[in-house]
């Protein structure tokens, strides 16, 4: 069985499209297998970002949108870094006199 694409797209993962210049912005989340669709969106340029949680952000900027566009953004999520927390829980031994 081949190895799993670490850089795969993501089903589940927040997807934002953000107009920097009038700070509107529309939020979806994708589906399986990773893609995603956002409703109508105004003439302007916009920012995409895709985030999920074990993974790193992935931005893509200066989308530029005009009327009647289908624009396609395609971003690939990285594993992000890894944290092992252990804990260890034991009742300290009875001393005897």
């Amino acid at each position: 069985m081949p190895a799993a694409d670490p850089a795969a797209a993501a089903p589940t993962a927040g997807w934002r499209a953000a107009n920097p210049e009038t700070h509107q912005a529309r939020s979806v989340a994708s589906q399986e297998p990773g893609a995603y669709t956002t409703g109508p969106l105004r003439i302007g340029r916009y920012d995409i970002t895709v985030e999920k949680q074990g993974f790193k952000k992935s931005i893509q900027q200066d989308i530029e949108l005009h009327a009647q566009d289908r624009a396609r953004a395609d971003l690939k999520l990285e594993i992000g870094a890894m944290a092992e927390s252990i804990s260890v829980t034991a009742d300290a031994p009875l001393l005897q006199s």
